[in-house]
């Protein structure tokens, strides 16, 4: 019987070569862009993060900063019902300092002004929420601002009438003969004006609730987004007021 042998295969050393050098490269092709790959993935990783620490942390200094509006709002509104309520009653006496800080709050004004420019820069640029993945996220933070214009808004409304009250006050009042009056029939005084009685009704009935509502609907979305991106307030401390970390 005749066997036949399998001629065995052998390459030349061109093209051993050839062959080795294009595995090689290949696999330095493969190597090259899954790195990239992996390098970008991680340097989007980075900008999400970063872009929602800067967000979360501008939402919350703007809380912080409403949050003390309304304390003072609220101070003055309850004192505006004191005086209201019991001014013109003629057996109802009112301490002086009372009736002085009636004066010191009715005709307050917030001069304070958030800064915008983070706003600005995640409302206008979209690169910025491309390297952002979780979509409820930025529709939370779209509600936090609209809801932070909103107030800027109502407060430029309720300065714009404050002046408008007192100018009105100064007019009408300050300027007109008071001598022989007391303080007391003095505010009364004041309380009739028309601009002042309506700022006094405005501020219970529209700015002050308006504004509680604000903060609190403000707080519990940023309290989401946190969760949404699992930021804790501490890393944001650690980051924003590193000092005050240390002195914790």
């Amino acid at each position: 019987m005749l066997r036949f042998s399998t001629p065995k295969f052998q390459l030349s050393d061109f093209w051993s070569n050839t062959l080795a050098s294009t595995i090689g490269t290949i696999v330095g092709i493969v190597l090259t862009f899954g790195t990239s790959y992996l390098i970008e993935r991680h340097e989007s990783a980075n900008h999400e993060r970063d872009a929602a620490l800067m967000v979360i942390h501008n939402i919350d200094k703007f809380c912080n900063l409403l949050e003390g509006t309304v304390e003072s709002l609220e101070e003055a509104d309850s004192i505006n019902g004191l005086i209201i309520n019991y001014a013109s009653i003629d057996n109802v006496e009112i301490p002086d300092s009372t009736l002085s800080l009636f004066f010191s709050h009715i005709f307050h004004r917030d001069f304070y002004a958030h800064d915008n420019t983070a706003n600005n820069i995640f409302s206008n640029n979209i690169e910025i929420w491309q390297d952002i993945a979780n979509k409820s996220f930025i529709e939370n933070v779209g509600q936090c601002f609209n809801a932070m214009s909103l107030v800027q808004k109502l407060k430029d409304e309720y300065n714009s009438m404050s002046i408008d009250a007192y100018s009105s006050y100064k007019r009408n009042v300050e300027f007109v003969q008071t001598d022989g009056i007391n303080l007391k029939q003095y505010v009364q005084k004041v309380i009739q004006n028309v601009e002042v009685k309506l700022l006094i009704d405005r501020l219970h009935y529209i700015y002050l609730p308006s504004f509680k509502e604000s903060l609190n609907a403000l707080r519990k979305q940023n309290a989401e987004n946190k969760l949404l991106m699992q930021i804790t307030d501490k890393e944001l401390d650690d980051i924003f007021n590193p000092n005050q970390s240390l002195a914790l």
